[in-house]
């Protein structure tokens, strides 16, 4: 097996190929790594492979297939997958750091050199630095530099997160930003790491770092990767396509940590159905979101019914049906929109199981009941979150 250390990349990534085109945005999926962190979504070696099958089905540019150095479990659920599965590009998180960089390495490993990618990020914003890092703004910038030099060293494809951009001082993020790209790195993303932004600080803060950046590395990309802790982070996505991103990053039923992240299938969608508005295009078939939004509930055990078979109707109600249903449901987790791109209808989440001999719906609570009462947790969720992300 040839070292990290022995090796040294040049040549052509497949991004570059994507990016020749300026009016194309990338697809990077998350929902083996950012996704799985959400309760309850933990995935086998298996179950990733055939999430990262379907994933590549509906053209997904970028698979960020987990956090090699995280465990050994997890460097080798990433090591199959980059084997077993051909097409997209393959990705690892890794911190700032030569030995999680290593890690990536090793587990992308299988996949061609052209189609490995290295994700590293720092946290950049006053609290991480402070609370987290006990760094200053010069350690954190030096530390950047080297963690991309590094990555570039074995990769062809580096990608560098400024962690916690949006509460990141302006002037400070652009700095970490270009010094980035100066050290290598191809794509800059620029995460709202706790659900913190609105749409219209997203467009000016992408467009602001866009018209420093791009003067000196014209082919950089710019991508968006939001959380939907206020609920904007589809809205979010889309605003940084208008300020210039060209990667948006998200997870299959915007599943993710606390409220999730910009759900897949509707920025896809939005971006299809809205070419008129956004003049970019994806490499996506939308033919398939619903094929992997059920797959991902199946292979979580997060929904009743299988992906090989219809959901259950009123009139076929059995001790394995739901209710109420609906085919198929825009989330897994605690998120209760059904599928846009199915043109299906509101879901609940929390399922009441029934019997043959079960009676009604009638004795059964209501789907409005159970949307009321989910709304006003919800709401209470996102006030504590709110809270808990204010900057002291």
């Amino acid at each position: 097996m040839i070292t990290p250390e022995e090796v040294r990349v040049s040549g052509v990534s497949r991004t570059e190929q994507i990016a020749a085109d300026p009016n194309r945005v990338i697809v990077f999926d998350t929902t083996m790594r950012d996704g799985e962190q959400a309760p309850g979504f933990s995935m086998s070696a298996q179950a990733k492979v055939k999430m990262a099958q379907v994933l590549r089905d509906l053209g997904v540019d970028v698979i960020e297939a987990g956090f090699a150095a995280a465990s050994p479990g997890d460097e080798d659920c990433i090591r199959r997958v980059a084997g077993e599965v051909e097409g997209p590009i393959f990705c690892s998180l890794s911190r700032a750091n030569e030995k999680d960089i290593d890690a990536t390495f090793r587990a992308l490993e299988p996949a061609p050199k052209s189609h490995r990618r290295c994700h590293t990020f720092i946290g950049t914003s006053p609290i991480h630095r402070t609370a987290k890092l006990k760094m200053s703004t010069n350690e954190v910038l030096s530390t950047a530099v080297r963690s991309v030099e590094y990555a570039r060293s074995l990769f062809d494809d580096v990608e560098f997160s400024a962690e916690d951009a949006f509460r990141t001082e302006p002037e400070f993020l652009a700095d970490v930003l270009e010094a980035a790209a100066d050290a290598g790195a191809r794509t800059l993303n620029v995460p709202d790491t706790v659900g913190y932004a609105t749409p219209e600080e997203v467009r000016e803060r992408f467009a602001t770092l866009a018209a420093r950046i791009k003067k000196r590395h014209p082919h950089v990309i710019f991508s968006a990767h939001c959380h939907d802790d206020l609920g904007m982070a589809v809205a979010n996505s889309l605003a940084a396509v208008e300020g210039g991103a060209r990667q948006i990053e998200g997870a299959i039923n915007g599943i993710g940590e606390r409220a999730g992240n910009c759900s897949i299938e509707e920025v896809i969608m939005a971006l299809k159905v809205r070419e008129d508005r956004y003049g970019v295009t994806t490499g996506a078939d939308s033919r398939h979101l619903v094929r992997a939004s059920k797959i991902l509930c199946e292979i979580t055990a997060t929904s009743r019914w299988s992906a090989s078979t219809p959901s259950p109707t009123r009139r076929e109600s059995t001790s394995t049906a739901c209710w109420p249903t609906a085919a198929p449901m825009r989330s897994c987790g605690p998120r209760m929109w059904a599928s846009r791109a199915a043109g299906s209808c509101w879901a609940s989440t929390r399922a009441v199981t029934l019997s043959p001999s079960a009676p009604r719906p009638s004795a059964v609570r209501s789907r409005a009941s159970v949307w009321r009462r989910w709304s006003r947790a919800s709401s209470r969720a996102r006030i504590r979150s709110a809270r808990s992300m204010t900057p002291n």
